[in-house]
C-alpha cells in the first residue's frame, strides 16, 4: 500500500546529509512521481487508505530525536534543575517555580521551531509563546521577599534576561554570556557576605553562573546564528498547542516543556481590536480619497470645556459633568507623645537624670524651676528633653550635659571639665563660679553669661550652631556693666602653601 511505501521512503531520506542535496532533490523528485501514480491507482481500484498509525509514529519519532529538543531537556536536567533546589533550601521556592516555567515556556519554543520553517517575523511569531516568559519576569519582580533574600532576587531577575536569545539573530551566544556579569553583580554581595559561613549560599552563587554557561553552551551548539528552525517543516504555529514534543522534568515527569500550552489563548482575531477600527475609518473614507474627518468643525480654545477660555456657549454641547465640591481634608494635628518627667540620682555613671521636665511640673516662687544639689564634686548632671524651665544647679560638680531642650535657663557653681549643648534651641547658660570650657553643637539660640572668676578662663568649641553669643561682666564708670559679643560664625579659608588657613569673617571685626 501506498502508506508503507511512503514509510519506506522516508527511513530511505533520513541518513542524507546536507552534502547530498543534490541527490535527495532527485530521488525526491522520483519518488514523488512514484507516489502520485500508487495514489492515482489505488483511487481508481477504491483501494486507497488514509494514513495509517505507523506514519504518525514515524512523524513523533522524528520530531522527539530532534538533537535541539534533546539537548534543551539535558540542559534543563543537569544545569536548572541542581540549580532550583539549592534556591527550595534558601526559601526561594515561589521564585523557582516561576524560573520552571520560563524555561519550560523556551523549550516550547526550541520543540516548535524544530518541526517548522523560520518565519518572515521571527520575533512577531514567538511573542505568543513568550508570554509564560513575560508573565514569570513579572511575578519575580514583584515578590515581597525577606529582606535577606533582596540580593538573590535581583540576581535572579537579571538571570531572566538570558532567555531572550530566542529572538536575538546571528549572535545569541555572545549576549547570554553578558549577562553573567549582572548577575555576578548581586551574587557577589551574597559571596562577601556569606563566605565561610553557609556553603549553601555559596553553591547558589556557583549554579547561578554555572546555569547561565551552560545555557551559552546549549545555545553554540544548537543554535549558533540564532534559535534552528527545520527547512523541511511546516508552517510555525500561530500559538503553543497541546500536541507539541513532551520533554519531562526531573522534579515534574508529568509536565512537558511546553508549560502553557494547554491554557494559551489563540491570538486575537482580526475582525475586532484595532484591526476592526481602521477597517471602520478606512469605509467611511469618501470616493476622492479624503480622510474620514473631512468635513468635520474645528474645535477652537473657547468650545473646548476644560479650557479657562471656555465661554460656555449654547450651541456647544458640555461632554463633562459637573465635579461635585470635595470638601477640604480636615488637616490632622499632630499628637506629641508626652513622658513622665524624671528627676533622680544614677550610680551608673553618678550622675542626676533630669528628663522631660517642664513649667508644669516644678515651680518656685511662681516660677517654673528645678533645683538639684550637687554633694559629691566627681558627680555630673544630663538634662534631657526639657522645656520652658529653670534649672538650678548648686555645689561643684564635674560636668553638664544638655540634649534636645528648648526654651530652657541653667544655672550652675563651679565645673571641674565641660558643659555640653546639644542639639537645642534657644537655651542660656550661667555659671556663678569658674567654667573651664563650653563645648556646643547643632544648637540654634545660645547664650552663655560668665562671671569674674570665668573671663580669660573659659574657652569655646562649637560646631553647626548659630545665634552664639556670650556675655561677661567688666568694670565701668558707673560700676560693674555686663558687655555682650556674638561667636564667630563665619569664616574665610583661604589656601596658603599647602596648607589651609582660616580667619574670622570682616563681619565680627
Amino acid at each position: 500500500p501506498t502508506a508503507a511505501l511512503r514509510k519506506q521512503f522516508s527511513l530511505v531520506l533520513l541518513p542524507l546529509t546536507v552534502n547530498d542535496m543534490s541527490n535527495e532533490e532527485k530521488i525526491t523528485s522520483l519518488l514523488n512521481t512514484i507516489l502520485t501514480r500508487l495514489d492515482d491507482i489505488e483511487t481508481k481500484i477504491g483501494t486507497a487508505t488514509p494514513a495509517s498509525a505507523d506514519d504518525a509514529n514515524l512523524e513523533a519519532d522524528v520530531t522527539e530525536a530532534s538533537p535541539a529538543v534533546t539537548g534543551y531537556e539535558e540542559h534543563m536536567s543537569t544545569a536548572l534543575e541542581p540549580f532550583l533546589a539549592t534556591l527550595a533550601s534558601l526559601n526561594g521556592e515561589k521564585m523557582g517555580e516561576c524560573i520552571r516555567e520560563a524555561w519550560v515556556a523556551i523549550g516550547a519554543i526550541i520543540a516548535a521551531a524544530s518541526t517548522s520553517k523560520k518565519p518572515a517575523e521571527v520575533t512577531t511569531a514567538l511573542m505568543p509563546f513568550l508570554k509564560p516568559v513575560q508573565d514569570s519576569v513579572g511575578k519575580i519582580r514583584k515578590m515581597r521577599l525577606p529582606r535577606e533574600l533582596d540580593h538573590h532576587q535581583r540576581s535572579i531577575e537579571e538571570l531572566m534576561g538570558v532567555l531572550s536569545w530566542v529572538v536575538i539573530d546571528k549572535t545569541p551566544v555572545p549576549a547570554i554570556k553578558d549577562t553573567v556579569g549582572a548577575a555576578e553583580y548581586y551574587s557577589n554581595k551574597i559571596r562577601k557576605e556569606y563566605k565561610g559561613k553557609n556553603e549553601t549560599q555559596i553553591a547558589f552563587c556557583d549554579q547561578l553562573k554555572a546555569l547561565i554557561l551552560h545555557l551559552a553552551d546549549y545555545v553554540k551548539q544548537y543554535h549558533l546564528t540564532g534559535l534552528s528552525f527545520n527547512f523541511k517543516g511546516g508552517a510555525f504555529p500561530s500559538a503553543p498547542n497541546s500536541n507539541a514534543p513532551v520533554v519531562e522534568t526531573p522534579k515534574a515527569a508529568a509536565a512537558p516543556v511546553v508549560a502553557a500550552t494547554a491554557t494559551a489563548k489563540a491570538p486575537a482575531s482580526s475582525s475586532g481590536g484595532i484591526n476592526a477600527i481602521m477597517a471602520e475609518l478606512n469605509a467611511k473614507k469618501t470616493s476622492s480619497g479624503d480622510s474620514a474627518a473631512t468635513g468635520l468643525k474645528k474645535v477652537t480654545k473657547d468650545m473646548q470645556t476644560w479650557r479657562n477660555e471656555y465661554k460656555g456657549s449654547g450651541n456647544v454641547a458640555s461632554t463633562t459633568a459637573p465635579k461635585a465640591k470635595v470638601a477640604a481634608p480636615v488637616p490632622k494635628t499632630a499628637v506629641k507623645k508626652s513622658f513622665p518627667p524624671v528627676c533622680k540620682f544614677v550610680d551608673v555613671g553618678a550622675k542626676w537624670v533630669v528628663e522631660y521636665q517642664t513649667k508644669t511640673s516644678n515651680t518656685l516662687d511662681g516660677k517654673s524651676a528645678l533645683t538639684i544639689e550637687m554633694t559629691d564634686p566627681k558627680h555630673q548632671a544630663y538634662i534631657y528633653k526639657c522645656e520652658n524651665i529653670t534649672i538650678d544647679v548648686k555645689g561643684k560638680c564635674k560636668g553638664l550635659v544638655i540634649d534636645g531642650c528648648k526654651r530652657v535657663n541653667v544655672l550652675f557653681d563651679d565645673i571641674i571639665s565641660v558643659v555640653e549643648l546639644v542639639n537645642n534651641k534657644n537655651i542660656a547658660v550661667q555659671t556663678r563660679g569658674v567654667l573651664p570650657s563650653v563645648s556646643i553643637d547643632k544648637t540654634d539660640g545660645c547664650m552663655v553669661y560668665l562671671s569674674k572668676a570665668s573671663v580669660g578662663v573659659t574657652n569655646f568649641v562649637t560646631s553647626k550652631s548659630s545665634e552664639m553669643n556670650v556675655s561677661w561682666p567688666e568694670e565701668g564708670a558707673g560700676g560693674e556693666e555686663y558687655k555682650e559679643k556674638p561667636i564667630p560664625e563665619q569664616f574665610l579659608h583661604k589656601l596658603v602653601d599647602g596648607a589651609i588657613t582660616s580667619e574670622v569673617s570682616e563681619l565680627y571685626s
